[in-house]
């Protein structure tokens, strides 16, 4: 069997040191509204934001992507 999916990943980080970064992450999972992972890349801390429910459409996507917008709004002009 086989089985058709999409999957989308979105990686990013705030501009600033790692630490801002790690903090933002764990504000993020702490809030219990989502769930996203930590990764290095060339050595920079970053923030992973995989959407992999199975029957998750656009609109579904677009519903997180405004909450996390707003959020990181938030959280960086409370930590400038």
């Amino acid at each position: 069997m086989t089985y058709t999916f999409q999957m989308g990943l979105v990686c990013f980080r705030l501009r600033g040191t790692d630490r801002l970064n790690q903090d933002l992450l764990a504000s993020i999972n702490g809030s219990g509204k989502l769930h996203m992972i930590p990764s290095l890349v060339k050595g920079r801390y970053i923030i992973r934001f995989c959407v992999i429910a199975e029957h998750a459409d656009e609109a579904d996507i677009g519903k997180q992507m405004f909450h996390h917008s707003h959020f990181l709004k938030f959280y960086y002009l409370s930590n400038i």
